[in-house]
């Protein structure tokens, strides 16, 4: 009965640790200028450049959750970097990375709107204290 129970609560544990948010899996829905990195342990964009991302939520194993998961990015700071949410339709108009098929809501705009530093805010079905934040630098524009 004692290992049973023991069995049981080690699974339930995993089972609970394999269902929670762990990070965000981005991915570029266009084609990026040279420099840009969207990333979860950091964003780089120059100023004046926009970029479409899928960002899927991972759990602790790695796996994409489940294409209702909701997910929120903020920018600290819009007057550095602007982030708004975007509607992909099934004519895949941003070039298909492979994302297409993934959570309605997981497709975002970011912009350089300004030279500086912030970061964006992660939540997740809409918890009100952010999972995560993601450091985010806005560089100047490339010279031409």
């Amino acid at each position: 009965m004692r290992r049973a129970a023991g069995v049981a609560a080690v699974l339930c544990v995993a089972a609970a640790g394999c269902s929670s948010f762990e990070r965000i899996g981005f991915g570029f829905d266009t084609v990026p200028p040279e420099g840009t990195v969207v990333a979860f342990d950091r964003i780089v964009l120059r100023e004046g450049i926009a970029v479409g991302v899928t960002a899927s939520p991972r759990d602790g194993s790695g796996d994409v959750m489940d294409e209702d998961t909701v997910v929120e990015l903020q920018s600290t700071d819009p007057t550095v970097l602007g982030l708004a949410p975007a509607e992909r339709d099934s004519s895949c108009y941003w070039g298909c990375s492979g994302h297409e098929d993934q959570g309605a809501n997981w497709h975002f705009v970011l912009y350089g709107v300004s030279v500086g530093h912030c970061s964006v805010a992660v939540r997740i079905d809409g918890e009100a204290e952010a999972e995560a934040e993601i450091p985010a630098e806005v560089e100047e524009p490339q010279a031409p």
